[in-house]
């Protein structure tokens, strides 16, 4: 009987193997896609914190910038001369409140025509020496908008 013992003990290993080695192919095929989405997360993670530096240090360029603006900004309060803020949304209000055309506007102000679209659009920011006649021009009403118009059509 140990003959047979033995024999029913090997069929009886070799059969649970057998079993197990399929168990494990389907673990192995798991584990290794776990792995692959393990490696891909990890790329992923590389690339947000490199992204993050990024942001991290154009924010703080543009904060030291601003804080120039503003110790800037503060020496001119403390000199009386205190630098307005430029509003396009306010110029365009002013140019539909005067009743005037892009052209006309642009001719009150001395600048071209494209120019004070962009500014009206937030496109672009006039230089210091626009925002003084620019500035004038905001302070204008209708009657000395349109005199100082056909001041400027008389001169050409």
């Amino acid at each position: 009987m140990t003959a047979y013992s033995e024999a029913f003990q090997r069929e009886v290993a070799r059969v649970a193997r057998k079993e197990v080695r399929g168990e494990i192919s389907s673990l192995r095929k798991q584990s290794a896609q776990t792995r692959a989405e393990v490696t891909a997360l990890r790329k992923t993670l590389k690339e947000a914190i490199a992204h993050i530096k990024h942001l991290e240090k154009a924010f703080n360029q543009m904060a030291s910038s601003s804080r120039v603006t503003k110790v800037e900004e503060a020496e001119q309060v403390e000199k009386g001369k205190r630098k307005r803020a430029f509003s396009a949304e306010a110029l365009a209000r002013k140019r539909s409140a005067l009743g005037l055309s892009q052209q006309e506007m642009a001719a009150l102000a001395g600048c071209s025509v494209v120019s004070l679209h962009r500014w009206e659009h937030g496109l672009a920011q006039p230089r210091a020496a626009q925002q003084d006649a620019l500035k004038q021009v905001m302070a204008m009403g209708k009657r000395e908008a349109a005199a100082r118009l056909a001041e400027l059509s008389q001169h050409n």
